[in-house]
């Protein structure tokens, strides 16, 4: 089974006063590579950080339970040594 993985591609967009501005466009599905999911996450962290502060809470509750799922199923080793918020272990 193939994964696919959403990508971005540079359009334009235009708003409700149809002034057109330069924007990033979700494009088709892309293969699952490392390469693509590596490039959407650091899209993803610059969105937030650049373009969207305010959505940090949220989006973070949203990343801590994603990657909590993950260190359940030892994703991260058995005692979550190698999980990326930090080592679990005591």
């Amino acid at each position: 089974m193939t994964s696919n993985f959403a990508g971005f591609r540079n359009g334009t967009d235009t708003d409700n006063n149809g002034l057109t501005t330069n924007t990033q466009i979700m494009s088709a599905f892309k293969p699952a590579t490392r390469e693509n999911v590596v490039d959407v996450i650091r899209r993803f962290a610059d969105f937030i950080e650049k373009d969207n502060p305010e959505a940090l809470e949220g989006i973070a509750d949203e990343v801590n339970a994603f990657l909590d799922g993950l260190h359940d199923q030892d994703f991260f080793g058995t005692e979550g040594q190698c999980d990326p918020r930090g080592d679990h272990r005591e």
